[in-house]
């Protein structure tokens, strides 16, 4: 290199940079006699001899500097090789603090969005079978990471029992079995009222819901609050309060059939849709009703015992004596007799049938019967519990047999958009799908058990709702808002759900 270019300015920094701070006219030792990987020294500091022992210039080993472990690459050390002394038994491994007793430590998962819903994938990719969903700010149990790399996920966490979740949706905390960091529940519809539009027709004001602008009578919405003379809608549009009929939930729990006096038979008493009150006449008698029971009373069936063309001798329970009103008031009544009649028509009975073909011994099923608005719900030939139920208009709940396929512990259920009526509920809990669209669920904006009104589904109380999700399979897991028990390939097989029979 000319000695014009090496006083250039540009060639000054190369020297200096290559050369270390001996090119500043010190004794040079070449323009590449210093290591290349060793930073530029200031110009008090002085190159290192070089070291040519074999230990020195081993590489790949481990070189233990001062304060640091350190992988060698040819650079000798800044002192003797630090070796523990013969004989110095090993430091004790740090032991995690064991979780108290009867506790079980896990992993819980959470998702990072409290907006958007994690789903849970039959195999660790996108495109895989979705078997569930996390939602909110609950928690589920989760493994340890995958090292899969599949699609836009870099890295898998696999769900319990099954299942797998993208790491980079969810945040993952260290906890206990018995103590979820945050669960969901089915409560939520408890802040809202649920009805339907009494008018013929209506014009919503404001924007921003699902449904359309103009409603029409029987549409069904959900209500947040009442304020004046309008209420307002989920979707924070106004609508006229004379113009919406709002509910209460029915208050109709499900029976234990334990319960049940040997030789009598579970039922329920349910007026004309309209009507609050069913009357009860005296055994054989043509006087008029002595009182009158309330709705959904439970009532036991004589069996055996004669009584009046078109109606059934009945035994009143305790429960439903105290709640009995005299006829033309409001009062309580009191009538001293052991049995009553009541007519048939106004009555909703449990009728068991045999097991169909292929049920076990131990196996959950559930029998809904068309024809007395009843579901029971079975083990093997046992018949367990019951409770009534409102199905589908106009058959639009086709008999056959089917299977539990889709649970979801709350629901939006709205229908589309382009439908003749309108509706939209939300939070309805406890729902359970088995042809289709077609299932049982909780019903908040109708008080008309025991009369086939629904769109399909099969309606029951919320308590009675909740007992059937309980009894029902697939159960679901810890956390997970729905399970799906889909066909498919190469995932976890999922046993299929419980069985359904729709009967006339």
């Amino acid at each position: 290199m000319s000695s014009r270019r090496m006083h250039s300015p540009w060639g000054l920094l190369l020297l200096v940079t290559l050369g270390g701070a001996q090119a500043w006219g010190g004794p040079r030792h070449g323009r590449f006699s210093a290591p290349i990987h060793r930073p530029t020294l200031s110009p008090s500091q002085e190159l290192r001899p070089q070291s040519r022992s074999r230990e020195a210039l081993r590489v790949g080993k481990r070189w233990l500097w001062p304060g640091k472990l350190r992988l060698s690459t040819g650079r000798p050390s800044d002192g003797p090789l630090r070796q523990a002394p013969v004989g110095t038994p090993p430091k004790p491994l740090v032991e995690p603090e064991p979780p108290p007793a009867g506790e079980i430590a896990v992993r819980w998962a959470l998702p990072k969005r409290r907006d958007l819903p994690v789903k849970i994938l039959a195999l660790p990719s996108y495109a895989a079978t979705t078997l569930g969903e996390l939602r909110g700010h609950t928690a589920i149990l989760v493994g340890q990471p995958l090292s899969t790399h599949t699609g836009l996920c870099r890295s898998w966490l696999s769900a319990l029992p099954s299942g797998y979740v993208c790491a980079a949706e969810v945040n993952v905390e260290p906890g206990y079995l018995s103590s979820p960091p945050a669960q969901e529940k089915s409560s939520g519809w408890q802040r809202f009222r649920y009805g339907v539009v009494s008018a013929l027709v209506t014009r919503l004001r404001g924007t921003g819901s699902f449904l359309r602008q103009i409603l029409h009578k029987g549409d069904g919405v959900t209500v947040t609050q009442a304020r004046g003379a309008e209420v307002q809608l989920i979707g924070r549009q106004w609508l006229p309060k004379s113009d919406v009929q709002l509910y209460d939930p029915p208050d109709a729990p499900a029976v234990k059939l334990d319960s049940v006096p040997p030789g009598q038979r579970l039922a329920w008493a349910v007026p004309p849709v309209g009507e609050d009150g069913v009357p009860i006449f005296l055994p054989k008698s043509d006087a008029g009703p002595v009182a009158y029971l309330p709705r959904y009373g439970v009532l036991y069936l004589s069996e055996g015992t004669e009584s009046s063309p078109g109606r059934q001798a009945v035994v009143l329970p305790e429960s439903t004596r105290v709640a009995l009103r005299a006829v033309g008031s409001s009062k309580p009544a009191w009538v001293s007799a052991s049995q009553f009649e009541v007519e048939t028509q106004q009555l909703r009975r449990v009728l068991p049938m045999s097991p169909p073909p292929g049920i076990s011994t131990d196996e959950h099923w559930i029998d809904i019967h068309l024809s007395e608005q009843v579901a029971i719900a079975y083990q093997g030939a046992k018949p367990i519990f019951a409770a009534l139920v409102s199905t589908g208009i106009e058959g639009s709940t086709p008999p056959g047999s089917f299977y539990i396929y889709r649970k979801y512990l709350t629901q939006t259920m709205a229908n589309l958009a382009g439908a003749a009526s309108q509706y939209d509920f939300r939070e309805v809990p406890h729902a359970q799908f088995f042809n289709g669209r077609i299932g049982l669920h909780a019903v908040l904006w109708h008080d008309k058990l025991g009369h086939a009104v629904s769109h399909g589904c099969v309606n029951l109380s919320p308590p009675a709702a909740e007992q059937f999700f309980s009894f029902t399979s697939p159960d679901l897991p810890i956390g997970w808002h729905t399970i799906t028990t889909p066909s498919h390939r190469g995932g976890p097989s999922l046993p299929r759900g419980t069985r359904v029979i729709v009967r006339k």
